[in-house]
């Protein structure tokens, strides 16, 4: 299969840690150049050494050329109006966008009682509006590539299949695939393909330290579900990002407006 992403410029967020990061090691692997994405630049210079660690020090792609890593510390939520304007600051000094992968996002595990307002808007902000405005900057002229673009959103199986105590979270991922929907019909006079991938739970820092111990404060019999309801176990972030790269690849030029499942065998059951 043919994922060489050599000559093009790709926008991973979320890039400092789980998903995001394991994203941004496999698309510079496959001859990118990657801008990584995320709050923490000492994380994402982290990230930057992961991409080079198994590269000699000119870091060409397939074809000769010099990658670039640019690690880039940015608060998507502090203005989603501004996310448009960086794609395009991006653009005029590094040149076109062949891609993006939006993996920035909460999760969170509350039951319905304890439930506020804000917390459904904050988190559909987060996962949903921010990937909408990322999608808006590269559909800019000048902004994506002439030749053609793909953006991949990061959804979840909790879009698709019902969750106990995730409605916050199902309800903005289930935004995500509505969007990547629209868009990918709404783009394609501008050779903008656009879809997303929806991971099962996948071994990711986020999930250990977060989204799996509010599970378990539910209840022994909930958390039992949860492990029960994944026939190959919780997955790995390479898992995702190898999704992405056929996502973002010319392996995949006639695939738009999907949601690709990456859950093991979730929702098969």
């Amino acid at each position: 299969m043919q994922t060489d992403l050599s000559r093009r410029n790709i926008l991973i967020t979320g890039a400092s840690s789980g998903i995001g990061r394991a994203v941004s090691v496999a698309v510079y692997e496959s001859g990118a150049s990657v801008f990584l994405l995320g709050r923490n630049i000492e994380r994402l210079d982290e990230t930057a050494k992961l991409c080079t660690s198994t590269h000699s020090a000119e870091h060409k792609d397939n074809s000769g050329e010099v990658r670039k890593i640019v690690p880039i510390s940015y608060d998507l939520t502090a203005d989603p109006d501004d996310i448009p304007k960086l794609l395009q600051r991006l653009s005029s000094e590094y040149g076109e966008f062949s891609g993006i992968v939006h993996s920035a996002g909460i999760e969170m595990a509350r039951p319905l009682r304890s439930i506020k307002t804000l917390n459904l808007v904050n988190t559909y902000i987060i996962n949903a509006v921010t990937g909408a405005m990322l999608i808006k900057g590269l559909s800019l002229v000048g902004v994506h590539s002439k030749s053609g673009s793909s953006a991949v959103l990061i959804s979840s199986i909790s879009a698709s299949c019902g969750n106990a105590g995730l409605l916050c979270y199902s309800m903005s991922k289930g935004a995500v695939e509505s969007c990547v929907k629209t868009l990918a019909i709404e783009l394609i006079s501008s050779k903008i393909r656009v879809n997303c991938i929806a991971p099962a739970m996948i071994k990711t820092p986020m999930l250990e330290k977060g989204t799996y111990q509010d599970i378990q404060s539910l209840g022994d019999s909930r958390k039992d579900l949860v492990e029960l309801r994944h026939p190959m176990g919780f997955g790995e972030p390479k898992d995702v990002a190898n999704a992405a790269l056929f996502l973002l690849s010319d392996a995949s030029k006639y695939v738009n407006g999907i949601t690709l499942f990456t859950d093991g065998g979730y929702a098969a059951q």
